[in-house]
């Protein structure tokens, strides 16, 4: 079959019903493409949008347990902020008692030293007092022995004076 002869067989039916059977495969494949285009469509639209809810899951698990872990830091914080104020508290505690005691001791030594001070003087004239009065006693004992002694070399003379 010549193609020239067969243009020529046609008439305007043929024509016609050779148009719309084009125009129907045409309309079918492009509705063939058109599902696979859609099917594939889909498919990748559904691929992406389970990437997605599993990373929106990802996230969300690493957002509680980020939350969980914020939660847990700031109870340690606030453990240790409290032990710390304890610890603050304890030692400003015992840094006044020190400070009080020290305090106290330095008062107490400050009556005593003031007390002493006082007495010295009293003491030092009791205590020379006391010496006077053994110096005395000392030197009069000592001024009898000598005035004995005197008396004796004095009688002693005497009498050799006498027995002369």
């Amino acid at each position: 079959m010549d193609i020239n002869q067969l243009i020529n067989q046609l008439n305007w039916k043929k024509i016609a019903v050779i148009g719309i059977a084009v125009v129907i495969l045409l309309y079918i494949l492009h509705e063939i493409l058109f599902l696979s285009l859609f099917r594939e469509t889909k498919n990748t639209i559904s691929s992406i949008n389970s990437q997605m809810i599993e990373q929106q899951k990802d996230i969300q698990k690493k957002l509680a347990d980020s939350d969980t872990e914020f939660k847990q830091r700031g109870k340690d914080m606030d453990e240790i902020s409290e032990s710390f104020d304890k610890d603050f508290r304890r030692y400003q505690t015992e840094m006044n008692n020190y400070m009080d005691k020290a305090e106290r001791e330095q008062e107490e030594r400050d009556k005593e030293f003031d007390k002493a001070f006082k007495e010295a003087p009293h003491q030092m004239m009791e205590a020379f007092q006391k010496n006077e009065d053994e110096m005395q006693k000392n030197y009069f004992k000592q001024s009898d022995k000598m005035q004995q002694a005197f008396h004796k070399r004095i009688n002693k003379q005497l009498n050799q004076d006498n027995n002369k």
